[in-house]
């Protein structure tokens, strides 16, 4: 099972790990809300700026 890694840019540019095994992805305006796999949400402000379906990642840029 590949399960995806999400990573946030904050406005300095700086990269974080903020979650792993990410199996859902909801977006409501710049709202982000991600679940694990063990049903634990997140909720980051942003939009997407890539997704890799290979590499198991999404990043998310802050707003």
């Amino acid at each position: 099972m590949c399960l995806a890694t999400v990573y946030y840019i904050d406005n300095s540019g700086e990269r974080a790990k903020v979650a792993e095994s990410i199996t859902e992805v909801a977006v409501n305006g710049l709202e982000i809300t991600i679940t694990d796999l063990l049903g634990s949400t997140t909720v980051l402000q942003g939009s997407i700026q890539s997704v890799d379906l290979v590499g198991n990642s999404l990043v998310v840029k802050g707003a």
